[in-house]
């Protein structure tokens, strides 16, 4: 389940998608195409292996467009209407995905040569993130099995976290941190 940040914004009882939205996901996408391409360069030397950064970057990008792809259409009538919290999850993604790509393209920009080099913090720095983006997969892919979003009937394994979690948000799928601070407390 998403986290978010400690207020929530102002517009976010907005279910519509925006232009505003898919202009993120546009920007997202791009730079995700962009650091596929420097993550292919034969000279960064990726052993394939999990995570293996040019395949989570691809099928990011993959199941992003899937997920999104109703929502492209700004004249579609009438708009589709998200489902529960899937416009607020969106966002949210997408901006942690963006930062994370901006964070990882800022280390072939700033590292340089250093990059290529196996050992180099920006390469540990690269192989963390590409831990993140692995993450991120994996939650995205949870919450919308098969392109469709299922997270406000997705499930916690362990049964005590269920039921506290439907106990307390019921069939939310983003929780504001303080929500989820104040459950704890009490």
């Amino acid at each position: 389940m998403a986290s978010a940040s400690p207020e929530p914004p102002k517009n976010s009882n907005t279910q519509l998608m925006t232009n505003t939205d898919r202009r993120l996901v546009e920007k997202a996408l791009k730079r995700l195409a962009r650091l596929f391409e420097l993550c292919t360069d034969p000279r960064l030397g990726l052993k394939n292996s999990p995570p293996y950064l040019p395949d989570l970057l691809s099928e990011t990008t993959a199941l992003l467009l899937h997920v999104w792809e109703p929502y492209q259409d700004p004249k579609m009538t009438p708009a589709p209407t998200p489902r529960g919290d899937e416009a607020r999850y969106l966002r949210i993604y997408t901006r942690n995905l963006l930062d994370k790509t901006d964070k990882a393209l800022m280390l072939f920009k700033e590292g340089q040569e250093k990059v290529f080099e196996a050992t180099s913090s920006c390469r540990k720095n690269l192989t963390k993130l590409s831990l993140l983006f692995s993450h991120m997969l994996w939650e995205i892919k949870a919450l919308f099995p098969g392109g469709t979003f299922h997270g406000d009937a997705y499930s916690v394994t362990k049964t005590e976290a269920q039921e506290f979690w439907r106990r307390s948000f019921r069939h939310k799928s983003v929780v504001w941190r303080h929500e989820l601070e104040l459950m704890r407390v009490s």
